[in-house]
């Protein structure tokens, strides 16, 4: 059961265990299905991405991120009344680009607890993170139809830096954007 409207979630962050990946691969796929059905032109974008997703770097999170320098992967838990353990709620991976800039990957929060602030608290604890790795700058990228992610990365003053073509036919665009810490 999702916390009531007035009630602050109980969130712990922490780095992945692997304990947490059949949960972690579950919210991730389900977090990114939501955006496409099977009768849209970018269903088959959207099952190709994630089947490749889950296969590599979700497929090994401790070698794609735990095991190597300046990359990390967090994962939001809280408890539920539904539940004996504290259930995985929220993703975010962070992996090293260059000396100073650190790019954000795998960012998802289960649609049950979306507007509770934990996206925001998850977000702030990777920066942290990525400030006391010595990073400058974040980047991250997402679908240009992901207009609700859009409004919330720049709402934590990321800035939308470019637009790329992922594929021609069908069309999908990526959306960039990065943030000076």
């Amino acid at each position: 059961m999702a916390p009531a409207q007035n009630e602050p979630p109980r969130v712990e962050i922490r780095p992945f265990c692997p304990a947490d990946h059949e949960p972690v691969v579950a919210l991730y796929r389900d977090s990114m299905m939501r955006y496409t059905h099977k009768s849209h032109p970018h269903y088959p974008v959207w099952v190709d991405y994630v089947t490749h997703t889950l296969a590599t770097d979700l497929a090994d999170i401790p070698g794609h991120y735990l095991n190597k320098e300046g990359a990390n992967f967090f994962v939001a838990t809280m408890q539920t009344d539904d539940a004996d353990e504290p259930i995985v709620v929220a993703t975010l991976a962070i992996e090293r680009k260059s000396e100073t800039v650190a790019e954000l990957r795998r960012v998802a929060v289960n649609a049950s607890y979306r507007r509770a602030g934990i996206g925001r608290l998850l977000m702030r604890h990777t920066t942290e993170w990525a400030k006391a790795n010595k990073y400058d700058k974040l980047v991250l990228s997402n679908a240009a139809t992901q207009d609700l992610a859009h409004k919330f990365y720049t709402s934590l003053g990321y800035t939308l830096t470019q637009r790329s073509v992922h594929c021609e036919d069908p069309y999908f665009e990526l959306t960039h954007f990065e943030k000076e810490i």
